[in-house]
């Protein structure tokens, strides 16, 4: 087959890397990025297939909707005509450096259970994610998990995915079995449609395969493995392996049960599981019962330090001293944890410590990082260690971990976050520039009697280019204050404007806008206790006429519009669901449309639906990844994109955010704000009280602020 060296103007082609019974996989190089890539192109004779071509353009378009650490990057997609008229489409992905599981099998046979169950807990991360935006794997399998070099999880070929309606349980079925017999779920096998629970079924094989070296059926023939699927139950795995505990063979054989209803109900649940075993806690399975015990070491539970005893008081909280300190004198009083934070305090003054990123000169390669502030200006070189992806990876499932139960984290997850900030704190802030940060926040404390008592240093970052702006700088650990900066400092995403935009507080009374959307067809989100939240936050205020609450009676985008029609408000509160399309290179927001399913507003369009609110300063985003953009161009985020449009500041979430920490964040937001705090100020002080209740501690750095003016209150009280 004579392949073409130069595919779609800028993917040179290189060595045949994998193949499958669909696809051929190359290893080629984006000239225009200067990255290695794996271009996927259809196999000889495929390409004239209409079904197939089809086939190979919906991964193209599942893979690049799902945006996460642990499944594997679409970068691009194109087609290449041929002289003899063929058509060859083409994916171009992520280069993995490293094997399949199938490979590592191979090779070790089987794996430890703690690491089979660390593999299994990444990949049901991956499926989750995938699962909340309706897409199906249905092809789990060792060949199709990939481990980089670093042992992160990437999930591959989304070849065979099916989308389906969000919230919906099942996707259409086909009389056809697609899938690999060794790990296709039953319902599969009998022609029934399949949902995620089917992807659960195949993860539960993919464990087993992991544990015992093999897939739990076996047979002579691929009729003969399709009728153990349907018709027999597994051995446990502690029978073929010995280092098996019954907690993992409990885990394995739910996530095996024939019925889906006695199965784990997504892989977030199965997930759950495994992170429980791993820990050596009790898990929710029911241990099976052992007719046959086999010889095998007993041994004792394994030691396991808690999350919260390893918390600890990590953060140096010396700035907000005068309002965090007697905690327990303040509930002596019966106040609440969001009326203790800021009790007794008054809005902090701001000092701006600017760190601007930029190409190096002309000639000269990576980039440079400019600081600038009260003690000085300085210049150093941009410092991204070799293995920032990893960290990356690592420290994004310590977060999800969180989410998911925040008694689930463990150390290493609390260290995974703090050696990414770590890291991200070093590639910013190294010898001149380290130096000048600390002169400048020594300079804010103790800068004597012309500061203010209460003024903090702000960091205000300004970083054009996509893929820096994409990384959590949030994060940043200063390792020998041994705190996070962005609860010690409010931190500001500045969007570059070509005018500078100048912000003034807004007298009373503020006009305050809600609106909270649930869609019958996604995960159903707590309408009243959203509303309660920030009624019960901003109810003094509101009686004492500082702050006008008015919500919006409907779910649709026309109920919004019409709700603005009728008055300028300066703040709207968005609650609901959210995303970035990789496709559409856009992000957006999910309304209901008329049948109560959800409608997709993208940036762009919602930027317009509010173009005529002229006095709009804020908007909050509580919206899962509202903060997220591609990395490969500017304000493709929903946040950055209203902040284009005109609207002064925007608070927003990069990642999946739980609902109580949600509700929570937002109650101190409100709190802080109705107290004169600056928008930024108020982010910090919501993340503190996040982080000191222990409620999901690991996501108090998923909200984002993006503003294009400076720190002033949103209210002038």
């Amino acid at each position: 087959m004579s392949l073409p060296v130069l595919l779609g103007g800028r993917y040179q082609l290189g060595e045949l890397i994998g193949n499958g019974g669909m696809a051929e996989v190359y290893r080629g190089r984006d000239l225009r990025l200067g990255r290695d890539v794996a271009i996927k192109m259809l196999r000889a004779g495929l390409t004239p297939d209409p079904a197939f071509q089809m086939r190979f353009r919906r991964e193209a378009q599942n893979s690049a909707s799902l945006n996460h650490p642990a499944i594997v990057a679409v970068y691009d997609t194109g087609e290449r005509t041929t002289p003899t008229g063929e058509v060859w489409p083409f994916i171009a992905m992520e280069f993995i450096d490293g094997r399949t599981l199938k490979e590592v099998l191979a090779v070790e046979r089987r794996l430890m259970p703690r690491r089979a169950m660390e593999i299994c807990a990444d990949i049901c991360a991956a499926l989750e994610f995938s699962h909340r935006r309706g897409i199906v794997h249905r092809d789990i399998k060792p060949s199709n998990v990939m481990l980089t070099r670093h042992g992160q999880v990437k999930v591959a070929d989304f070849g065979i995915a099916r989308a389906f309606s969000v919230g919906a349980t099942t996707v259409p079925g086909t009389s056809a079995v697609v899938g690999t017999v060794h790990y296709l779920s039953p319902e599969q096998v009998r022609g029934d449609a399949a949902d995620g629970r089917s992807d659960v079924y195949a993860t539960g094989c993919l464990m087993f395969a992991l544990l015992c070296g093999h897939p739990p059926f076996v047979g002579e023939s691929k009729m003969d493995v399709l009728d153990q699927q349907v018709r027999d139950d597994p051995p446990l795995p502690s029978h073929l392996n010995p280092d098996v505990e019954p907690s993992v063979d409990a885990v394995v054989l739910k996530a095996l049960a024939k019925e889906p209803l006695d199965r784990y109900q997504s892989a977030a649940e199965l997930r759950a599981d495994l992170l429980r075993a791993i820990a050596g806690r009790p898990v929710a399975a029911a241990l099976p019962e052992v007719t046959e015990q086999p010889s095998i070491n007993v041994r004792g539970p394994r030691w396991y330090e808690t999350f919260a005893s390893k918390l600890g008081d990590t953060s140096t909280f010396t700035v907000w001293r005068s309002f965090v300190v007697d905690r327990w004198e303040r509930q002596a009083f019966g106040l609440s944890s969001a009326q203790q934070t800021t009790m007794g305090w008054t809005p902090p003054t701001t000092e701006d410590l600017v760190i601007r990123v930029y190409p190096s000169a002309a000639g000269g390669a990576g980039n440079t990082v400019l600081l600038r502030g009260s003690a000085g200006e300085v210049e150093v070189p941009l410092r991204l260690p070799s293995d920032l992806a990893a960290n990356l990876a690592r420290a994004s499932s310590a977060i999800d971990t969180a989410r998911l139960d925040p008694t689930l984290s463990t150390a290493a997850d609390i260290a995974a976050v703090r050696k990414l900030g770590t890291a991200l704190f070093d590639a910013l802030l190294h010898g001149e520039s380290r130096s000048l940060y600390r002169a400048c926040h020594h300079a804010v404390r103790y800068g004597g009697d012309r500061r203010p008592v209460n003024a903090v240093l702000r960091l205000v970052l300004r970083m054009p280019s996509p893929e820096l702006a994409a990384l959590p700088w949030e994060l940043m650990f200063d390792d020998e204050a041994g705190a996070h900066l962005a609860l010690e400092h409010p931190i500001v995403r500045y969007v570059e404007m070509p005018v500078p935009v100048r912000s003034s507080a807004t007298k009373p009374p503020l006009y305050l806008l809600g609106m909270v959307v649930s869609p019958d067809d996604l995960d159903p989100v707590a309408v009243a206790a959203e509303r309660e939240a920030i009624e019960e936050a901003l109810r003094q205020f509101v009686r004492d006429g500082l702050i006008r609450l008015s919500w919006v009676n409907g779910q649709t985008w026309q109920d919004l519009q019409r709700k603005l029609y009728k008055r300028q408000y300066h703040a709207l509160h968005f609650v609901g669901h959210g995303g970035f399309d990789a496709i559409r290179g856009e992000g957006y927001v999910a309304f209901a449309n008329r049948a109560g399913e959800a409608d997709r507003v993208f940036a762009s369009d919602l930027g317009a639906i509010l173009a005529n609110q002229n006095g709009l300063r804020m908007v909050v985003l509580n919206t899962c990844e509202s903060a997220r953009d591609d990395g490969l161009h500017g304000y493709t985020s929903t946040a950055e994109a209203l902040v284009r449009r005109g609207v002064n500041s925007v608070l927003s979430m990069r990642d999946v955010v739980s609902d109580p920490v949600a509700r929570k964040f937002a109650t101190v937001f409100y709190e802080a704000l109705s107290a004169s705090a600056p928008i930024d100020v108020a982010a910090m002080m919501a993340r503190l009280a996040v982080r000191r209740d222990g409620l999901g501690s690991l996501e108090w750095g998923t909200p984002t602020v993006f503003m294009r003016s400076g720190s002033t209150p949103l209210l002038d009280t």
